[in-house]
């Protein structure tokens, strides 16, 4: 193989695992069976987002503008995420995830289920 094409390829092994270390998986929230939110998964580099919620259908992302996140410690496993339903009836409804550890709540439609939210490997 000709030195060039070498160049070229291991530049683009190089931007591909770039991209694929630039989002990972910070925590994920871990809601009991009963619950009507699945679990939580909370994406990200520096930062939270995207979000996706993994449902029976398969992992889905939540919309940008329709999550806050109000605070959030991955070293303590802690955090306060808002998500408001944008009117879709295909997304979940909306619900408050807050707490920390094995002692986070998933607030939704008046009720409160406790989960476990998990971050590191």
């Amino acid at each position: 193989m000709e030195a060039p094409m070498r160049l070229v390829i291991g530049g683009l092994l190089l931007l591909s695992s770039a991209t694929a270390a630039a989002t990972s998986t910070k925590c994920t929230f871990y809601p009991p069976a009963t619950a009507p939110v699945p679990s939580v998964e909370f994406l990200g580099y520096e930062r939270v987002g995207p979000v996706l919620i993994h449902g029976a259908g398969g992992p889905s992302t939540l919309p940008y503008k329709s999550w806050k996140v109000v605070t959030f410690d991955e070293r303590s496993k802690a955090i306060h995420f808002v998500y408001t339903n944008p009117g879709d009836p295909a997304l979940p409804p909306s619900f408050t995830v807050k707490g920390r550890g094995r002692h986070t709540q998933l607030l939704v439609g008046g009720q409160t289920y406790t989960g476990e939210l998990s971050c590191g490997s």
